[in-house]
C-alpha cells in the first residue's frame, strides 16, 4: 500500500498538480535531484551502498542537467520563481525518491510483474478518494478523444509498461544505479515541452 501511495498518489499526482502551476523549466530542474535523494534514502535505509565514484556520476550528471537546463547561463537561475506547483514536484520527487529505495526491499520474493500489479492496484485504491473529491466538487475531466488517447497513451505506456521496467531495473541493479537514469527526465521533459508547448 505505501508503494502505490509514493508511486501513484504522493509520485505522479502530485507531479500533475504541480505541473499545472509550474514552468516546465522549475519541474525539470527539481527533478534533477531525483537520483541524489533516491541515493540518500537507500543508504539511511540501509538498502543499497554507494561508492565515491557513484556519488560522483550522480554529481556531474544533475551539474549537466542544469547546464542544460540553463542553457549554460547562470542567469537563469536567477530569475526563476518558486511557488505551489514547485512544492507540489518537490513532494513528488521526494516521494518518487523513497519509492525508488523501498520498492526493491518491499517485495523479494514477487516477481515483477506481481509486484507492479500491486502496485497499481494499490495506488488505485488510495487515488479514489481524491477522484471522489474531485468529481463532487465539480473539476470533473470532459472525456474528449484527446483525453482519452492522452489518458491510454499515460496509462500504458507512461505507467504500466514504464513501471515494469523501473521495477525490475531497480530489482537488478538497485536503486544507487538505477537513480541516475532519472536524470534523462528533465532532457526529455524540457525537449517535450519545447516541441509541445
Amino acid at each position: 500500500l505505501l508503494c502505490g501511495f509514493l508511486n501513484v498518489v504522493a509520485g505522479n499526482g502530485m507531479n500533475v498538480l504541480g505541473l499545472h502551476s509550474t514552468t516546465v523549466i522549475n519541474a525539470s530542474l527539481m527533478s534533477a535531484f531525483l537520483p541524489a535523494v533516491t541515493v540518500a534514502f537507500a543508504l539511511m535505509l540501509g538498502f543499497d551502498r554507494v561508492r565515491r565514484v557513484q556519488v560522483a556520476g550522480i554529481a556531474l550528471s544533475a551539474l549537466g542537467v542544469m547546464i542544460l537546463i540553463g542553457r549554460g547561463q547562470i542567469s537563469t537561475f536567477v530569475n526563476l520563481d518558486f511557488g505551489r506547483g514547485d512544492l507540489l514536484i518537490l513532494v513528488s520527487v521526494i516521494s518518487f525518491s523513497l519509492y525508488n529505495a523501498i520498492v526493491r526491499e518491499a517485495a523479494p520474493g514477487i516477481h515483477v510483474l506481481s509486484l507492479t500489479a500491486a502496485v497499481c492496484a494499490s495506488g488505485l485504491i488510495c487515488i479514489t478518494p481524491f477522484f471522489l473529491w474531485e468529481n463532487f466538487t465539480g473539476e470533473t475531466a470532459r472525456f474528449e478523444p484527446n483525453l482519452i488517447i492522452a489518458a491510454g497513451y499515460m496509462g500504458f505506456f507512461g505507467t504500466f509498461l514504464a513501471m515494469i521496467l523501473w521495477n525490475r531495473a531497480v530489482r537488478q541493479i538497485g536503486p544507487a544505479r538505477t537513480g541516475p537514469l532519472n536524470n534523462l527526465g528533465p532532457v526529455f521533459g524540457i525537449a517535450q515541452g519545447m516541441i509541445f508547448l
